[in-house]
C-alpha cells in the first residue's frame, strides 16, 4: 500500500513538473523575438545617419564652385579700346590740353605728331607741353593748362605714385582728365576715362604668334630694365602665352639689355658664344634691343634665327621686310582718333567705359610692307 502511494505521488510530481516547464519554454522564444526588435532600431540608425551626411556634401561643394565662377571678374583685365562711334563735331573749337611726358625719341614724337594731326582734323585747339620726363615739371604743366582754361586734359603720367598729384590739381579746377597710355594712382572721381597700355598684352601677342607659327622654340629673352613695368609685364605675358603651347616652347636664358640697342648687341654677342646651337628664337622686349640683336646675329653669320620685338618702329619693320627680323607687336603711337573719340563722347553726354586697354597687333612678313605706309609702324 505504501509502495502504491509513493508511486502515485511520484507520477503526480512528474506531471506537475511538466506543467511548470511548459510556460518556461516560450520565454526564450519571446526573448529571441524581442532581441531582433531591439536590434532593428540599431540597424536603422546608420541608415538614418546616411541621409544627414549626403545633404552636407553639396553644401560643401557649392562654396568651392563660387570662386571659380568669380575669377573672370577678379582678373583685373580691361576691355580693348576702340574708336567710338560718336559725333566728333562737338570737339570743334574745344581747347584741349595735352601734358606730354617729353617730345624726344621716335615713339613719343610719333605720338605727338598724331595728336596734332587729328586735332587739326576736328578743329581742336590743342595746347601741349613737354615735361622732359620730369614728374614735377609735368604736374606744373597740368596746373598751367588748368589756369589757361582748357576744356579737358589728356594726361600720360610719368610716375605711378607721384603722378597722382596732377589729378588732384585738375579736380580742384573742375577740369575733366583723360588718362592716356600710362596709369597712376587715382580715385574714380578724379578722371573721366583711362585708355592704357597693357605690357602683359604686348608680350602675350608675341607669344601667341610664336606658338601659332612655330612647332617648338628654344628661346633667348632679352629683357628691359629689370623691375620696370614693361619688363615685368612683357615677360609675364610672353611666358603665359608660350605655356599654352606646351613643353616644346622653352626660355633657356634671360638677360637684360636695359632697353638699349648697343647693350643688346653686346649681350647677344656673349650669348652666342655660350649658347650657339642651343637656341632658335630671340624675344626682345623692345624693337630698339631687337635691332642690336640682329646686328650680333649678322656678325656671327646666324641667319635662320627667329627674332621677335615689341613697339613697331620702322627700322625694325624694315628688317622684317628684308628677312632679318621675324615679327613685332605694336605699341601703338597713333592714338589720336581713339582718345579724341572718348573726349567727344564725354561732351556728347554718352556713357564711357572707365578703363580700356590699347590693343596690340602683330606685324610680320604678311603685312610689314603695308605697315610701313599705313601708320602701323612709326
Amino acid at each position: 500500500m505504501k509502495k502504491s502511494l509513493v508511486l502515485i505521488l511520484a507520477v503526480a510530481l512528474c506531471i506537475a513538473l511538466v506543467a511548470c516547464s511548459s510556460p518556461a519554454a516560450p520565454e526564450p522564444a519571446a526573448e529571441e523575438s524581442a532581441a531582433p526588435v531591439a536590434e532593428e532600431p540599431v540597424a536603422e540608425e546608420p541608415a538614418a545617419e546616411e541621409p544627414s551626411v549626403e545633404p552636407e556634401q553639396p553644401s560643401e561643394e557649392t562654396p568651392a564652385e563660387e570662386p571659380a565662377a568669380e575669377e573672370p571678374a577678379d582678373s583685373g583685365e580691361h576691355p580693348l579700346a576702340t574708336v567710338l562711334d560718336t559725333d566728333m563735331s562737338v570737339l570743334a573749337g574745344k581747347k584741349i590740353g595735352f601734358a606730354e611726358r617729353n617730345t624726344n625719341g621716335a615713339w613719343l614724337i610719333s605720338q605727338l605728331n598724331n595728336m596734332i594731326e587729328v586735332a587739326e582734323k576736328y578743329d581742336i585747339e590743342l595746347v601741349y607741353t613737354d615735361a622732359d620726363d620730369d614728374q614735377a615739371k609735368q604736374i606744373s604743366d597740368v596746373e598751367d593748362l588748368c589756369a589757361q582754361g582748357v576744356d579737358c586734359i589728356i594726361y600720360p603720367p610719368i610716375e605711378y605714385e607721384a603722378g597722382a598729384a596732377a589729378l588732384e590739381i585738375a579736380a580742384d579746377y573742375g577740369i575733366p582728365v583723360f588718362l592716356l597710355g600710362n596709369d597712376c594712382q587715382k580715385s574714380e572721381d578724379q578722371f573721366v576715362a583711362a585708355t592704357l597700355f597693357d605690357f602683359e598684352v604686348d608680350g602675350g601677342v608675341v607669344g601667341d604668334w610664336l606658338v601659332a607659327n612655330r612647332d617648338s622654340a628654344n628661346i633667348v629673352e632679352i629683357q628691359g630694365i629689370l623691375g620696370s613695368d614693361p619688363e615685368i609685364g612683357r615677360s609675364a605675358g610672353f611666358a603665359n602665352a608660350i605655356a599654352k603651347g606646351g613643353d616644346g616652347y622653352k626660355v633657356i636664358v634671360q638677360q637684360t639689355a636695359n632697353f638699349l640697342m648697343d647693350e643688346a648687341q653686346t649681350v647677344m654677342d656673349n650669348i652666342i658664344q655660350s649658347y650657339q646651337g642651343q637656341f632658335d628664337t630671340v624675344f626682345c622686349h623692345t624693337d630698339e634691343m631687337s635691332l642690336g640683336v640682329v646686328a650680333a646675329l649678322k656678325n656671327a653669320g646666324l641667319t635662320d634665327i627667329t627674332v621677335l620685338g615689341i613697339d613697331g618702329q620702322k627700322p625694325a619693320v624694315e628688317k622684317i621686310v628684308s628677312g632679318e627680323m621675324t615679327a613685332v607687336a605694336t605699341c601703338d603711337t597713333l592714338n589720336g582718333e581713339l582718345i579724341y573719340s572718348m573726349v567727344a563722347a564725354y561732351f556728347n553726354g554718352e556713357p564711357l567705359v572707365k578703363e580700356t586697354t590699347i590693343p596690340s597687333e602683330i606685324i610680320d612678313a604678311t603685312n610689314a610692307e603695308e605697315a610701313l605706309t599705313n601708320g602701323m609702324a612709326f
